[in-house]
């Protein structure tokens, strides 16, 4: 596997933040029993439903562009 292209690694830094952050909501979402157990989400331009199923597992999956 070949070294990352400088800035590249500091440029995921902010997506993994985005991710940490949908992931936390979906979990909350799904613990505190609310309305909907589904998060939708925007990831690099890209719509995903991520939700957590009855084993506490946590999926995404993606929405087809109309």
């Amino acid at each position: 596997m070949s070294a990352p292209v400088a800035g590249q690694r500091a440029g995921q830094r902010p997506m993994r933040a985005a991710v940490a952050a949908q992931r936390a909501l979906g979990r909350m979402a799904a613990d505190q029993s609310s309305i909907s157990g589904e998060l939708i989400v925007n990831i690099d331009g890209r719509w995903f439903r991520q939700y957590v199923d009855d084993h506490g597992q946590m999926h995404r999956d993606p929405i087809p562009a109309p």
